[in-house]
């Protein structure tokens, strides 16, 4: 183990990385300044470096001196289209834009861990891929997109980056928990996030007169206390779903006429294929059916978004047990709720075994935070250390087939 302790000389360094990243705040595939600057420094480091990956993604190589596995870290790069009210000396110079997600966080510690590996070759037992992804967010509206799919992860495996890979990790950080905490999920870590739309046409009239239209309202009521039944009664309970209709809008109708369209419009969060693929195919069937009964029709549309986030358990206990040696067990939770939110990196986890862990960002002595994605969003830059500290030990750990830990059949 590399105890932080061993780490000071490369905490100033990771600080003033970060600090300079949060400034330049870019959406995704226009990270053009973040790529710039994460590429000059791993080659100021002479780590062997790839540009312009899934368009504006950089990968670095860095080449132990022992055989054996190779390890990928991923850190996301874009920041979201929010105006920052922080107040730090260091806010966003781009109006309008603002890491709120904590990105500029998560390049700072892997380009630590990056220059830390530069150095220290020989603790290597194989090599160390470096993945700085573009647009896990979203794309910036003025980029042309890449593709049909959302999401720089996808582009990045599509590409090859991910060939020869043994492991994935990735840390994320949490503002929920104080500087020096960590959660990492035995499993399911993040949902699905599917959303959906459906239309139900009619045919408009006058509210006096009802009998002369079609009434889209009635076929409504029935299809949002249907959507409600699908999870109690068709998923199984171990399976955790959420169904949430978030908009409900009578197009051009007003309080004297009976609508003729009405468009409503959600998300549902699963955790497995079978579940989401259920969900969607009932929320379809149902919505067409009570539709029809109507004397109505309607349209189901669906935006499939990223996967459900899965940890491999195995990996999940060997950097839980490196963790705790690191951090102090009273300091890692590795049996947390998941998580409703999503994530792209649940693609990687598809072709590799890895793991998702969340690291505490807050100010210990704070009893207060700004959530991920508000304009008030904080990182303490004390936690940059802790998360560059984890993605040191996690690749020691990962590399030394600890064949002491293994999941019990």
């Amino acid at each position: 183990m590399i105890p932080i302790s061993e780490l000071n000389e490369l905490e100033d360094e990771v600080i003033n990385l970060y600090k300079e990243l949060h400034r330049i705040p870019e959406l995704g595939l226009n990270e053009v300044k973040t790529a710039a600057l994460i590429a000059n420094k791993l080659k100021e480091w002479n780590i062997e470096t790839i540009t312009g990956v899934a368009r504006t993604g950089v990968i670095g190589t860095v080449y132990g001196v022992h055989a054996g596995k190779t390890i990928a870290l991923r850190a996301d790069m874009d920041a979201l289209p929010i105006t920052e009210s922080t107040g730090l000396p260091y806010s966003s110079e781009h109006p309008g834009k603002m890491h709120a997600c904590g990105h500029d966080a998560h390049v700072a510690m892997l380009l630590g861990a990056a220059k830390y590996f530069s150095q220290h070759p020989e603790k290597l037992c194989g090599n160390l891929r470096l993945i700085f992804q573009p647009a896990e967010e979203d794309i910036d509206p003025s980029a042309a997109p890449l593709g049909d799919v959302c999401g720089g992860a996808y582009y990045i495996i599509q590409e090859g980056y991910l060939k020869n890979v043994d492991y994935c990790m990735g840390i994320h950080v949490d503002p929920s928990m104080p500087t020096g905490n960590l959660k990492i999920f035995r499993k399911e870590a993040m949902a699905a996030t599917d959303l959906f739309r459906i239309t139900i046409k009619g045919k408009g009239g006058h509210g006096g007169a009802p009998h002369h239209a079609i009434d889209v309202i009635p076929p409504l009521a029935e299809l949002l206390s249907a959507i409600q039944t699908i999870v109690p009664r068709e998923i199984s309970p171990f399976d955790p779903v959420v169904i949430t209709v978030g908009t409900v809008n009578t197009v051009s109708s007003v309080w004297n006429a009976t609508p003729g369209e009405v468009i409503l419009s959600g998300t549902f969060r699963t955790y497995s294929d079978i579940a989401r693929e259920t969900v969607s195919f009932r929320l379809g069937e149902i919505a067409e059916r009570i539709a029809a009964a109507h004397r109505c029709q309607a349209v189901y549309e669906r935006e499939v978004g990223y996967p459900p986030t899965v940890n491999d358990e195995t990996v999940a206990l060997i950097i839980s047990s490196a963790a705790k040696e690191l951090l102090g067990a009273e300091h890692v939770n590795d049996t947390p709720e998941p998580l409703t939110g999503g994530e792209d990196v649940g693609l990687y986890f598809r072709e590799v075994p890895g793991a998702f862990l969340f690291l505490g960002c807050t100010e210990p002595e704070s009893t207060t935070y700004a959530d991920l994605h508000n304009p008030s969003f904080k990182v303490s830059p004390a936690a940059l250390i802790y998360g560059t500290a984890l993605h040191i030990n996690t690749v020691l750990a990962l590399q030394s087939e600890n064949e002491n830990i293994r999941v019990k059949e």
